[in-house]
């Protein structure tokens, strides 16, 4: 049974969200929620996120303690929102996540900046870590220690477990207190000495579960494959790979020697982590979303017909982000459609409408009645299949649809690679009617519509242009 030599040890830890088990969900409900608000003052912006975390389906029972305990973990480890005096405001993540719906690109920005020490930690462990010489990122230290075991090993041995992860390197100082490449190459060491002893290890979850978490937001970012107890770098992902390797730790506390020189360190991770979203330097590439290696991302991309949404009968349509890549589809389908009601005569009144008009819609397009309908997209893409029914309209597109009323549609797709159906259409039709009607719900603070006593919208099989 391996430990870590007590002389080294030292046990890494962080806030568990207790909605784990639901993580994608959760996060992309709340940052909807957060970034319509945007700004409030801090005690009604707790009222408000109160409101929603117990609105969250099965949460009606949950104790008031619980509840509290979901906002502060929504808050201190995800970032999605900070508290500037007397003020609550929504941080860039939030709003990213909400405006885009992309759960892979909202990980990535997670791992990228996650490190220890951290304001996502209390402000008396912060210190302890400091006092240890912690100054350690996992996601960036993964990447690198993966890539040497590839370099320097066998295919088959370059993986690592949540037990290695643990024991090898987030419990053992050697480790977290050397930035330098001396540390890759000590804890590579450490993993294949113990297989070659067929050593083994505590699994308990109460042992493994912070380095396990990391491997599992990895994933979620689309950076790592899970084959059971085996993690393997996502090959697809090379370029996301190639930023984060380069990611360093940031010493936030250079100059922190007391608890209350940490606590004001608060806001400035919160900033810390935005800036990555406002210098947008990841992008969800469907190609590697949908891939599961480097293999199958070149024969997707000489395919570019299935992946980029094709070039459709009137104008060419290529995904350069998840927004795209929806609009893209849903342009498709619309071509289809009056192709098989034999109405081809008709395609080129469909268009996309450029973002900048500001038209509060996507798509405009016909029916085979030639009759005018406005389309507007909400794409999710997640890592697992989403089963909730909410969507954000701006203030323009809530406008819009209570001028055009039963001409406009709401199209949600849900894109998820290891769901039964891969891409899912929900259509909502007249929003508002179906407000009138009792089928939605719509908070007309936040902008937010969700679907009431399980209404999901009309569900349609998304069609494929040909």
């Amino acid at each position: 049974m391996y430990e870590t030599p007590s002389e080294h040890y030292y046990r890494l830890h962080h806030v568990r969200p207790r909605f784990k088990n639901n993580i994608e969900a959760v996060l992309i409900y709340m940052a909807t929620t957060i970034s319509s608000v945007e700004e409030a003052p801090v005690k009604e912006f707790k009222v408000i996120m109160t409101e929603h975390i117990r609105n969250f389906p099965g949460n009606a029972t949950y104790t008031n303690k619980t509840i509290q305990n979901w906002r502060t973990e929504i808050s201190a480890l995800f970032s999605l929102y900070y508290e500037d005096g007397d003020m609550a405001i929504a941080s860039d993540l939030a709003k990213d996540l909400s405006d885009n719906q992309d759960l892979t690109k909202f990980f990535k920005y997670f791992i990228h900046s996650f490190q220890y020490p951290a304001a996502h930690l209390k402000q008396q462990e912060i210190k302890s870590m400091l006092n240890n010489g912690i100054r350690f990122h996992p996601g960036s230290f993964i990447v690198k220690l993966l890539r040497y075991l590839e370099d320097n090993f066998s295919r088959s041995e370059a993986y690592v477990s949540k037990a290695e992860l643990c024991h090898c390197v987030f419990n053992d100082l050697r480790i977290t207190t050397d930035n330098s490449n001396n540390s890759i190459e000590l804890a590579a060491e450490i993993i294949m000495t113990n297989r070659s002893r067929n050593a083994e290890y505590d699994w308990g979850g109460d042992i493994t579960r912070y380095a396990g978490d990391i491997l599992d937001y990895m994933v979620l970012a689309n950076l790592l494959n899970n084959y059971g107890k085996e993690y393997r770098v996502k090959s697809s992902e090379m370029r996301a790979l190639d930023i984060l390797s380069k990611q360093q730790y940031k010493d936030l506390y250079a100059r922190s020697h007391t608890l209350r020189e940490i606590a004001q360190q608060e806001d400035s991770w919160v900033m810390y982590v935005s800036s990555f979203v406002t210098r947008g330097i990841y992008s969800t590439d469907i190609l590697a979303f949908l891939a599961e290696d480097e293999k199958e991302y070149k024969e997707l991309a000489q395919r570019t017909e299935y992946i980029q949404a094709s070039i459709f009968p009137t104008q060419g349509v290529k995904a350069k982000d998840i927004g795209d890549y929806g609009e893209s589809l849903v342009y498709g389908h619309e071509c289809m459609y009056l192709k098989t009601k034999a109405r081809e005569d008709l395609i080129h009144l469909v268009k996309c409408i450029p973002n900048h008009f500001a038209a509060g819609y996507d798509i405009q397009s016909v029916d085979v009645t030639e009759r005018k309908k406005y389309i507007e997209v909400k794409t999710t893409i997640s890592t697992s299949a989403i089963d909730f029914n909410k969507f954000h309209l701006t203030t323009n597109e809530v406008n819009t649809a209570q001028t055009l009323l039963d001409r406009y549609f709401v199209y949600r797709l849900s894109l998820n690679k290891h769901a039964k159906e891969a891409i899912k259409l929900s259509i909502y039709q007249n929003p508002f009617a179906l407000i009138a009607d009792g089928k939605l719900g719509f908070d007309g603070k936040t902008g937010n519509m969700y679907g009431k006593n399980d209404y999901k919208g009309k569900e349609e099989v998304l069609l494929k242009w040909q």
